[in-house]
């Protein structure tokens, strides 16, 4: 929804098992980014979260960015073939690439579909119109053949992008966006991927599954499961199945978060709704906790970016999660991202601050979603987080 080590998911590395299927991530960056790409990417992801919470208070239909992300993944579409890098993304739900026919700048640098190339191609013709935080696209509604792996989707309506603004998408890694969420934020009502994975009986159970390696030393990055789970990832008995208290993202009731560093510090104080969101990196909050846990850790803040000493993670103070019940614990070398800086490796505090909002939620990304296993549940509304093994 609201991601930086790169991944992409090889779409001939699906791996079906009792009907249920493995998909391999890969790491795209295989040392740590430049400062200065990551400082961009972060304010194109402010400006856009900025924009989104105006627009939402006015009532305006409106995605906020999802090209900050670092998880990629390989699709079809058409056939013979065409191949497409996404982001799979739970927080939003529809599916689009860049069209042939499209002539700005950034399209021109990613992989575009050609319906004329395809013989399973089917016009819908309807308009489809994306307003994002930075940024917007225009298009229309197509139909064909959708691909994951060996999962063979018919019939799967998606956008074709016509015109794409070059803010944020020419710098933008992955070619377009294969939303996770929920039918009632898809624009045009168009049903989306996962749901048609169900509806045409493809999965045996309505769930999916994300296991994130965040060891940047490692080749494989992680995986994600189509219709079920890896049980050899998790301990089975620490499985905590939250409700959704929204069914448009992946939104469920926090009961708080702490520190026990400066005399048991917390923030998100009676509870306050969080979001598990595979699209984006960093933890999420808002600004005046943000700046609390900022200065909690020792962080020295520079245009929004807290950077700590990468000699001192193992002293830096835990930040529990407190969820359902449940407490989560990330320490310092969770919740630090190693980037370059003048040929030097820095440490970046992996929070970000959240503009103001009517009602203040906190976005659970990657340095979240690193530390557990998850389960998305569509049918029962649900979504489960267990440690891992």
């Amino acid at each position: 929804m609201f991601k930086f080590v790169i991944l992409i998911v090889a779409a001939v590395g699906i791996v079906p098992t009792h009907c249920f299927y493995h998909v391999p991530l890969y790491k795209m960056y295989k040392t740590p980014r430049d400062v200065v790409d990551l400082q961009r990417e972060l304010k194109s992801y402010k400006d856009s979260l900025k924009m989104f919470t105006l627009l939402k208070k006015s009532g305006r239909e409106v995605l906020r960015n999802s090209f900050n992300t670092q998880y990629y993944g390989n699709i079809t579409l058409g056939t013979p073939a065409q191949e497409f890098s996404v982001i799979f993304d739970t927080g939003s739900s529809n599916l689009w690439v860049p069209s042939v026919a499209c002539r700005n700048t950034a399209c021109s640098k990613h992989h575009t579909y050609d319906r004329r190339q395809s013989s399973t191609y089917e016009a819908d013709g309807r308009p489809l119109n994306l307003v994002y935080g930075t940024g917007a696209i225009v298009g229309v509604l197509s139909s064909d053949v959708l691909k994951i792996g060996e999962l063979e989707v018919k019939d799967q309506i998606f956008g074709e992008a016509l015109r794409v603004s070059d803010n944020p998408f020419a710098a933008a890694k992955p070619d377009g966006i294969l939303g996770l969420a929920f039918p009632s934020i898809s624009k045009d009502d168009v049903t989306p991927p996962f749901q048609n994975l169900m509806n045409q009986g493809l999965l045996e159970k309505p769930e999916f599954s994300f296991y994130l390696n965040r060891n940047p030393d490692e080749e494989v990055g992680g995986e994600i499961i189509f219709g079920g789970v890896d049980k050899e990832r998790f301990h089975e008995d620490t499985l905590n199945t939250v409700p959704l208290s929204s069914t448009s993202y992946w939104q469920f009731q926090m009961d708080g978060v702490s520190t026990s560093a400066d005399e048991g510090r917390s923030w998100c104080e009676n509870g306050c709704p969080g979001i598990a969101d595979t699209g984006t990196s960093f933890i999420v909050g808002p600004t005046e906790d943000i700046d609390e846990i900022f200065e909690t850790v020792g962080a020295e803040v520079y245009e929004g970016i807290g950077f700590v000493s990468c000699d001192d993670l193992k002293q830096l103070p835990t930040i529990t999660f407190h969820i359902n019940g449940v407490a989560y614990n990330i320490d310092g070398e969770d919740y630090t991202i190693k980037v370059t800086q003048g040929g030097q490796t820095a440490c970046v505090v992996g929070f970000t601050t959240l503009p103001k909002a009517p009602q203040p939620f906190w976005i659970l990304g990657d340095v979240f979603l690193g530390k557990v296993y998850t389960v998305f549940n569509v049918e029962d509304k649900t979504v489960g987080f267990a440690s891992l093994t």
